[in-house]
């Protein structure tokens, strides 16, 4: 996903970040945009966003 692509569903208001984006004054979604894609620049490879990400999986039983 580029940076662009999520910074597309914010603007389009999708889920809490786009609608807190959406009820933004125009100033505030400027800096929003902005503090977005100085984040995104740290976070790309080669124009994609990249996510560390863990997951704990834990299984029992009953007995």
């Amino acid at each position: 996903m580029t940076p662009e692509d999520l910074w597309a569903g914010i603007t389009a208001g999708v889920a809490t970040p786009g609608m807190t984006y959406l009820a933004q004054s125009p100033e505030v979604r400027a800096r929003m945009r902005e503090l977005f894609f100085e984040t995104a620049r740290t976070m790309s490879a080669e124009g994609t966003l990249t996510f560390d990400a863990r997951a704990v999986l834990a299984t029992g039983r009953i007995s």
